[in-house]
C-alpha cells in the first residue's frame, strides 16, 4: 500500500464531490482528547471536522460524516465520496473507507 494520506487531503476529496455540502467529525475523532481540547479553546471546531484516519489496526480505515444536498441521491453522493477518499490512497490495498450520510439538505 502506498504512504497514508493526510486526513485533511482526504477530506479535501470528500468535500470536492458534487452533493456533498459538509464534512462532520467522525465520532472517533471526538475520542482524541488533546486534539478536541486543542480545537475547543482555539475556538476551531472545524478543525475536528475531516475525515477520521485509523492505521492501528492491519488495514487502514477511513470515515467520513457527511452533508449532502438533494441534487442525487444520498446513496449516490455517499458512494461517490468513498470512492474519492479511497482514490487518494492509491491502489487501495488494505483501506476501508466508511461514508455516513449525516445530513441531507
Amino acid at each position: 500500500m502506498n504512504a497514508v494520506p493526510e486526513e485533511s487531503e482526504l477530506t479535501d476529496a470528500a468535500r470536492e464531490v458534487d452533493g456533498v455540502t459538509d464534512v462532520f467529525p467522525a465520532p472517533a475523532a471526538l475520542a482524541d482528547p488533546p486534539e478536541t481540547v486543542a480545537a475547543v479553546l482555539a475556538h476551531d471546531l472545524a478543525a475536528l471536522s475531516k475525515v477520521y484516519v485509523d492505521e492501528e489496526t492491519d488495514a487502514v480505515e477511513a470515515l467520513a460524516h457527511v452533508g449532502v444536498d438533494r441534487s442525487r441521491p444520498a446513496p449516490e453522493t455517499g458512494r461517490a465520496a468513498a470512492e474519492a477518499i479511497a482514490a487518494r490512497f492509491g491502489d487501495g490495498a488494505g483501506v476501508h473507507v466508511t461514508v455516513r450520510v449525516t445530513r441531507i439538505s
